[in-house]
């Protein structure tokens, strides 16, 4: 728990962590959670140690603030380690209340826990100066405030105004784990898995794949290892082909092996009975970004996949994402290796062909130096993590690019993105530009040498219909992707992008 607290800490730029410990070394400390020294010029960690006094509960927490402002902070959150629910944004709205002008001299901020006490407190430092004392009264061991008890939030509010202090309380109220039984929440939010074989929840978007469609389903059926430990959500951005027609028939679903949630009777689990694989289909706006979100927000597994409705899957691919995340707990993101589908290249050129293999060489090749796969290569993860990242960017175009860099960048693996703006971007300067590319080779290069792997690209490759690259020129194809990427980097708009790719 304190690992899943530390890595949401350290997703926020710019914020150090203080981590009051009690009741073992500090060497010992170090070697778990690690340190704030420099490797190779960059920061790994921006964390620091300090070993709690004795006393209660109050008197830690007040020796926890008057630590941080006596070190010059300007706004101090406290959080407890036992929060599982607790996310980057949470973290990130009570600083930004602390901004406030009228919540800087008066103004205490809590998190509501469930069970009536808070999982988090934080003030300004101008606090701390006006009321020089009076702050201390919230955190007393005199028995005013009954510590562990259901009481614990209303007796701190009642005290607080007492003192001429403001409260402000954060919308969410979170639980916390104060006894066995909460565990379950903790293994809920953070994707702690208690099965052999966790349910693995695939989201397809599609759009107009009527003429398709049977034969996408039908092949990915036949690759599924663990139908009773897979689902299927396909998600219609509103096609006019008869696309969510045909997949609202039952008998169409079952033709190809399929059945509908809440039809299957087979139990889930680490059961080895065959069964039908398991298919939900809901509607959403046009937008592959929107139609993956509302096809995430229905996933009920562990695990998420997103699958594109023309890609064709390996053998076994749901029990490679199961041993993938299950091996690399600490990763952001899996994907598998990129490979062009062979039926879509049998009546092109010879030349086409091995111009078409060089491109999925080199595409292999990048994705495991920069650690930077795109949503054709069947993009999965845990749905906890997704869930911290505020789920897919519900962008027109680069969804999977954000998508990937922003679980990168909350599991602390350096990103190459400078400006992101939906309008009117401020773009960097050349010297600007190389200066960051330079920081972020550093520190990929001192997270590379020490064993870290935040993506992990496996090995079966699933294959893509090259149409594309063959119509508009493989060439072409190419380049034009590089400069989207490149202008998509440094910050031109979306919208702008999104017409110059779809010609419009």
């Amino acid at each position: 728990m304190t690992e899943h607290m530390l890595s949401r800490c350290l997703a926020l730029p710019k914020c150090t962590v203080e981590m009051f410990y009690t009741g073992a070394p500090l060497k010992e400390m170090k070697a778990w959670l690690g340190t704030g020294k420099e490797r190779n010029g960059c920061i790994e960690r921006n964390l620091q140690y300090h070993n709690q006094p004795g006393g209660g509960l109050g008197a830690r927490l007040e020796y926890a603030f008057n630590t941080s402002f006596q070190q010059g902070y300007e706004k101090v959150v406290v959080l407890g380690c036992d929060i599982p629910g607790i996310t980057t944004d949470i973290i990130r709205d009570t600083f930004a209340i602390l901004d406030q002008r009228e919540n800087r001299k008066h103004s205490i901020v809590l998190g509501p826990a469930e069970d009536g006490g808070y999982y988090l407190v934080a003030f300004h430092r101008d606090l701390w100066n006006t009321h020089a004392t009076d702050w201390k009264r919230i955190f007393t061991d005199d028995g005013t405030i009954k510590w562990g008890s259901e009481h614990v939030r209303r007796q701190t509010i009642q005290v607080a105004e007492e003192n001429k202090m403001k409260v402000v309380c954060l919308k969410q109220a979170l639980s916390d784990v104060d006894e066995v039984e909460d565990l379950a929440v903790f293994e809920r939010e953070c994707g702690v898995v208690s099965t052999e074989h966790p349910l693995v929840s695939i989201v397809m978007p599609v759009l107009n794949e009527r003429a398709a469609l049977p034969v996408t389903l039908r092949n990915l059926v036949k690759q599924t290892k663990r139908t009773h430990a897979t689902e299927l959500i396909v998600v219609d951005g509103g096609s006019t082909d008869g696309t969510f027609d045909w997949l609202s028939q039952d008998d169409n679903l079952k033709a190809v092996g399929c059945v509908k949630r809440g039809d299957d009777t087979t139990p889930k689990g680490d059961s080895t009975e065959v069964a039908p694989l398991t298919v939900q289909v809901v509607q959403s706006e046009k937008g592959r970004g929107k139609q993956q979100n509302t096809g995430v927000k229905q996933a009920q597994g562990e695990f998420v996949f997103l699958l594109h409705a023309d890609s064709v899957v390996p053998t076994n691919y749901d029990e490679v994402i199961r041993t993938t995340l299950l091996q690399n707990p600490h990763a952001a993101l899996g994907a598998f290796s990129f490979a062009y589908d062979p039926q879509s290249m049998d009546e092109t050129h010879i030349l086409n062909k091995l111009r078409l293999n060089v491109v999925s060489w080199s595409t292999n090749r990048r994705c495991r130096w920069a650690q930077l796969p795109y949503g054709d290569q069947g993009l999965f993860f845990r749905s906890s993590m997704l869930k911290a990242i505020g789920g897919v960017p519900e962008l027109t175009l680069f969804e999977d690019f954000e998508l990937v860099t922003r679980l990168r960048d909350f599991c602390g693996f350096p990103s190459y993105k400078f400006v992101r703006e939906e309008t009117q971007p401020q773009l960097p300067n050349v010297r600007t530009l190389l200066g960051d590319v330079h920081n972020a080779w550093l520190r990929r290069n001192a997270k590379v040498a020490r064993g870290v792997k935040r993506v992990v690209v496996v090995g079966p490759a699933i294959q893509t219909s090259a149409r594309r690259w063959i119509n508009r020129g493989i060439a072409t194809t190419t380049l034009l992707n590089w400069v989207y990427v490149v202008c998509w980097t440094v910050g031109v708009p979306v919208k702008t992008l999104t017409a110059w790719y779809y010609g419009r």
